[in-house]
């Protein structure tokens, strides 16, 4: 469950990501899940995921699954091929909104004083 002092930042069918600015963390839901991660966590996380070779899963015969361990929490989640679609667009997502945050406060910043 996500925080009071938080806001999502993006959202997808797959979870959430939030950003808690009092303890400066970022908030990951999914699969009913949410983990607390530090922002240099969220960024190892964000690479980890986007280092998986979705083709060779794709390839495989049976059922291909990903196996995501966030070892500073001891959470382990069993991702499908369509679910590591949905959190890599989870992750890429929350990386534009950021970053359109950025640009919009930097922008307003001089209207405001």
């Amino acid at each position: 469950m996500i925080n009071q002092e938080s806001h999502i930042v993006y959202k997808n069918c797959l979870g959430s990501v939030a950003q808690n600015d009092l303890d400066m963390t970022f908030e990951l839901t999914m699969h009913g899940k949410t983990v607390s991660l530090t922002p240099q966590q969220f960024l190892r996380l964000k690479n980890k995921v986007k280092s998986f070779n979705l083709e060779a899963m794709l390839l495989q015969e049976g059922h291909a699954v990903e196996i995501l361990i966030i070892p500073e929490h001891d959470e382990v989640f069993v991702l499908t091929c369509i679910e590591m679609v949905q959190i890599r667009d989870l992750f890429s997502g929350s990386m534009v909104m950021l970053s359109l945050n950025s640009i919009l406060q930097d922008a307003l910043k001089p209207a405001l004083f």
